[in-house]
């Protein structure tokens, strides 16, 4: 049980290590206000974001 513990602590930090990226990708919203705009978790500072990706055929 201790074991599983710290795999579950260790997973935990390097997921929210991984989870600092800072990227920029294009809106393609045709309903956005920042349609065609490069947008990355700067242009929200100091604001609660979700990040999303998604794929359809």
């Amino acid at each position: 049980m201790k074991k599983m513990f710290h795999y579950i602590l260790i997973l935990s930090f390097v997921g929210m290590i991984a989870a600092q990226n800072n990227y920029s990708l294009e809106d393609l919203n045709l309903t956005s206000s920042t349609f065609g705009t490069e947008i990355g978790p700067t242009y929200f500072e100091n604001q609660v974001t979700i990040h999303y990706f998604g794929h359809y055929n």
